[in-house]
């Protein structure tokens, strides 16, 4: 017999059945060294074959390098990451209206985000990642299942992209970075649920 569940009547730790994982220094290393690689391998077949699929190809590992680093870095979603707008990015300060919760966050721009932004092409009123924010409200685990492919490529299992998310929060802590202002950089209403489920 089915029984219907009322998620909002569900606790936490009801709902979170699996628990936050972090990302290692090698796993992210190998992250983006095998999209360097893939980018650099795919750029020689240019000429040897049709361009269109290969242009793809070579944007698809671009996304994910950049959305690796900028998860890592703000504890962004990958839905988030996927909307961003180039509006929302000034000289010193990410600002983003956040999907899930519709929080505002604020988040500084540091050198690795920084360059991230540099090397990509700027449209005043136009998306970061062109394309994306339609792919990921069409059909988000199509996304998060080409993440997993990623993932499966470098040998890492048992993470997702959600898990960059505990990652910024267990560094940012690490870092003595006070809980207040990790629980607002994620979005999150109080600190409890940033102690408990992102800080490793």
């Amino acid at each position: 017999k089915l029984v219907k569940v009322r998620l909002e009547r569900l606790s936490h730790d009801q709902r979170e059945t699996r628990p936050r994982q972090v990302y290692s220094d090698a796993e992210i290393e190998g992250l983006l060294g095998h999209c360097d690689a893939e980018i650099h391998r795919l750029g020689r077949r240019l000429g040897t074959c049709g361009r269109g699929d290969v242009d793809n190809q070579i944007q698809r590992f671009k996304f994910w390098k950049a959305a690796v680093v900028i998860g890592l870095h703000t504890g962004l979603r990958l839905g988030d990451i996927c909307c961003l707008e180039w509006a929302s990015v000034g000289p010193e300060t990410l600002t983003v209206w956040t999907d899930k919760r519709d929080r505002r966050v604020v988040l500084p721009i540091n050198k690795p985000l920084w360059e991230v932004f540099r090397v990509m092409k700027r449209v005043d009123g136009g998306k970061v990642f062109p394309g994306y924010r339609e792919r990921f409200q069409k059909s988000s685990p199509n996304v998060s299942g080409s993440f997993g492919r990623l993932l499966a490529a470098v040998g890492i299992q048992g993470k997702n992209f959600h898990d960059l998310r505990s990652t910024y929060a267990s560094t940012a802590a690490a870092a003595g970075v006070p809980t207040p202002h990790i629980s607002a950089a994620l979005g999150h209403k109080g600190t409890a649920i940033t102690q408990t489920v992102y800080v490793k």
